[in-house]
């Protein structure tokens, strides 16, 4: 996937090419119910439901949660952020580099120590700071 210009992801296109452990994660900026467990700082990090009241509140049970089709419809229609529950079928390796010579060179010591068998990007490079 070319990282300059990332195609749309949506909870239905991941869904579709088969990742079914999917949670809904809260849109940084959202509104927080009064009372929910949800933090501000946990904002586009946390899972998280969206109420009625077009609020956020922390999602309990998340890590056992077996998201269906019907939730898939729904977190799209949310805008929400997307969640992958991690463990024995998907493990994740987030690193930031911005320098792309670096970059290469951490890919190809994950990929040669078999850490992982492929190394892909769905978002754009991180901000700079």
């Amino acid at each position: 996937m070319n990282i300059q210009n990332p195609k749309p992801v949506s909870f239905k296109s991941l869904w579709d090419a088969g990742y079914t452990n999917l949670i809904p994660v809260s849109r940084v900026g959202g509104c927080i119910q009064p009372g929910s467990s949800l933090q501000p700082e946990g904002m586009g990090k946390a899972p998280a439901k969206l109420t009625r009241q077009n609020t956020w509140v922390g999602m309990g049970g998340w890590q056992n949660h077996q998201a269906t089709q019907e939730d898939i419809a729904a977190w799209d229609t949310w805008q929400a952020n997307i969640g992958m529950q991690m463990g024995a079928q998907t493990v994740a390796l987030d690193v930031d580099i911005l320098d792309e010579a670096l970059a290469k060179q951490a890919k190809d010591i994950v990929l040669s120590r078999k850490l992982a068998q492929r190394s892909s990007s769905l978002g754009r490079s991180p901000p700079r700071r």
